[in-house]
């Protein structure tokens, strides 16, 4: 009976590996829904390591790779600052310390830089208008870009003179 069910279970975890890469967090808790699902025994949870340990030397489980791979992504794609990036990846599963040192690689001030310019020529604010700066930077601001960055790129107009 317990090949049985760790077959499933391992089954399932590929399978919900097919749709895109997942962190090892979304494949324990996916895999913990399906025994309780499914009615498995109490005993099935303790084959949940044993499966997560066989798919990461498979290569099919890299937290720390799809965390790098996220980060960049979001950066040069969509835009995204570093706190909305770090937001979504605990969201995801991923380790606190893991986001932190892969954040602190990647995400400079010089690329945060170049998003916001690449944001402010889509949007094409007009800067001299307070209430169309105070809309830009609350868009930065969602878009988890520092604030002190975004106070020294978009200024009020009347700080600039």
């Amino acid at each position: 009976m317990s090949d049985d069910i760790k077959k499933a279970l391992s089954q399932t975890a590929l399978r919900y590996l097919g749709y895109r890469d997942r962190f090892k967090k979304e494949i324990e808790t996916r895999l913990k829904k399906q025994i309780i699902k499914k009615k498995f025994p109490e005993d099935s949870f303790s084959l949940i390591p044993n499966i997560l340990t066989k798919l990461e030397k498979a290569g099919l489980i890299n937290d720390q790779e799809l965390i790098n791979t996220y980060i960049k992504n979001q950066q040069s794609s969509k835009l995204r600052g570093p706190f909305a990036i770090k937001q979504r990846l605990m969201q995801m599963g991923a380790t606190k310390d893991l986001i932190d040192s892969s954040i602190n690689k990647l995400v400079t001030e010089e690329t945060q830089n170049i998003n916001i310019d690449k944001l402010l020529k889509k949007h094409q604010p007009d800067l001299g208008d307070i209430k169309a700066v105070l809309k830009f930077q609350r868009l930065l601001s969602y878009r988890g870009f520092d604030s002190r960055l975004i106070k020294k790129k978009i200024a009020f107009p009347s700080q600039k003179e």
